[in-house]
């Protein structure tokens, strides 16, 4: 897994001003999201996890250019909350429609969850929402997108496929409350 100092890449977003967190999800201060990333600093994201009607995920192939996982799957839709930000589901309204155009949806707060790697160190508020109508992908962030069911995810991950580690510890949060199956 490549590290944060071996991806000279900084994203599309470098300069966003990002709410900061101690180890306990309290609110601390905010950084540059670029002295987060590189600082490993904890911070707020969202994850919502978005299915269809016949129980299918939105999964994203994220770009190449993303400062975090590039390339990789996300079976989620969301990202860093910013200090500008009124609270944690404003953040996550505000990311669907950044990311795939999707306005007026209802999201349903699940949990929190905190993940720690050598890339980040993140609490995210798990989020889900069902969306059958069309979507616009953020060209800059969002290369692709496909749906999949949760054992193909699971297969696809399992058989080594690069999909984002602490999406895929939300998504196996979700499967252990019961929640996605």
């Amino acid at each position: 897994m490549m590290n944060y100092e071996e991806n000279t890449n900084l994203g599309n977003h470098p300069e966003e001003i990002v709410l900061i967190v101690d180890e306990e999800n309290r609110p601390i201060g905010e950084a540059i999201r670029k002295d987060m990333r590189k600082l490993k600093l904890a911070h707020r994201a969202s994850f919502i996890f978005i299915k269809n009607s016949e129980g299918l995920l939105h999964v994203q192939k994220r770009v190449l250019t993303k400062d975090v996982y590039p390339g990789y799957f996300d079976p989620t839709t969301g990202g860093c909350v910013l200090a500008s930000d009124l609270n944690d589901k404003e953040a996550a309204l505000r990311e669907l429609e950044e990311e795939l155009g999707i306005t007026g949806i209802d999201i349903e707060f699940v949990d929190w969850f905190h993940y720690k790697n050598a890339e980040n160190n993140v609490w995210g508020s798990i989020y889900l929402a069902e969306w059958n109508g069309p979507v616009s992908l953020q060209a800059d962030e969002v290369e692709s997108l496909h749906m999949m069911s949760i054992s193909e995810i699971l297969e696809r991950f399992q058989n080594n496929e690069k999909f984002c580690p602490d999406s895929m510890a939300a998504l196996q949060q979700l499967i252990s409350l019961g929640r996605l199956n």
